[in-house]
């Protein structure tokens, strides 16, 4: 599948950009507040002795480990210089005709998809589809699908030789089912992995996805050779094999989710139920995402305004679920600002 001769999709728009604002504390990245640990940043140190070598092609030892993590084989396992490098390969391998997206969600998913000549249409069912993007637990909203709905879809993907991504950028800070258990019975069904979020490593570039050999192997070959550096390669088999860190994770994070939902509640917002480490936040009736980003803002505070997701224009912002005292930070200044202070 070619890239569309001469027409451009406008670049998405990510949280993430604190160096445009020095100083200021970001909630807009969804990333662990508890990471990268110790061991990670001893990992990276070791393998900056070796810079003056090539890393594997393949990011093989990577790809053991998370197959290790996992209980599957390593040739199900693709690395990439993060999840959208995953996603753009995915899509020049599969995108046909049609595209199915179920949003809002996260936008890397319709502009690689247009990029490629297909029509992004929304995902209830993959009948006429070629390739299916699910995200779970789903960014902005937080919600997961149940593994029933993902279980049913991925075998229908099978049925209309279509294939099924569901990426899994945060389950980890979740108490979801993975859809990776359900790779041996869904032939193409495949599963992403960011190293990101979770283990705090969003200046290393670093994810993976799963897929039956076959599937795994169409992707592999879109790919740039040595595209996972050594320092990535050797910061994520140190993430994937701290289980305690993962378990300490995933404790704080599901407790002060539902504390700082709570308060954001008291607070004037209305935040939706969420399986992830992040809260979507409706605001009051007539507030501007932009007016309250901005006000969060002069106060040292950086959240995502959310009116460029489909279907959230004008009145929601997405916030990470930090440190307490972070946290407190955020009360304080979005009761301000909602204030009119």
């Amino acid at each position: 599948m070619a890239l569309r001769s001469g027409r451009y999709e406008r670049k998405p728009v990510h949280g993430g950009e604190v160096w445009r604002f020095p100083g200021a504390l970001d909630f807009s990245s969804n990333v662990n507040p508890l990471g990268p640990t110790r061991t990670v940043l001893e990992a990276v140190k070791r393998a900056c002795r070796e810079l003056a070598c090539y890393p594997p092609r393949e990011a093989e030892p990577l790809c053991r480990a998370a197959a290790r993590h996992l209980g599957i084989a390593p040739e199900m396992v693709v690395a990439g210089n993060g999840s959208s490098e995953l996603i753009k390969a995915l899509c020049e391998a599969f995108a046909g005709e049609r595209v199915g997206v179920r949003e809002p969600t996260y936008s890397e998913y319709r502009y690689f998809a247009q990029l490629y000549g297909a029509r992004v249409v929304g995902l209830e069912r993959m009948r006429g589809l070629s390739l299916g993007f699910l995200c779970r637990p789903n960014n902005p909203t937080g919600e997961a699908l149940p593994i029933e709905v993902v279980e049913e879809l991925a075998k229908e993907a099978a049925r209309e030789d279509a294939v099924l991504v569901v990426d899994e950028a945060y389950v980890e800070f979740s108490a979801c089912e993975s859809a990776v258990k359900l790779l041996e019975d869904c032939p193409s069904l495949v599963v992403l992995r960011s190293m990101t979020k979770f283990y705090s490593l969003p200046g290393i570039r670093l994810g993976f996805m799963v897929a039956q050999e076959e599937v795994a192997e169409r992707v592999r070959r879109r790919l740039p050779p040595w595209r996972v550096s050594t320092p990535a390669i050797s910061a994520g088999i140190a993430a994937l094999e701290d289980r305690e860190f993962a378990t300490e994770s995933r404790r704080y994070i599901l407790r002060e989710r539902e504390w700082l939902a709570e308060m954001l509640r008291e607070a004037g917002a209305e935040p939706m139920r969420s399986d992830a480490n992040f809260l979507l936040l409706r605001l009051p009736e007539g507030t501007s995402s932009a007016q309250v980003k901005e006000g969060l803002l002069r106060r040292g505070l950086l959240v995502r305004d959310c009116s460029d997701f489909r279907g959230l224009e004008g009145e929601f912002i997405r916030v990470c679920v930090r440190l307490r005292e972070d946290n407190l930070l955020l009360l304080q200044a979005l009761q301000e600002v909602l204030a009119g202070e």
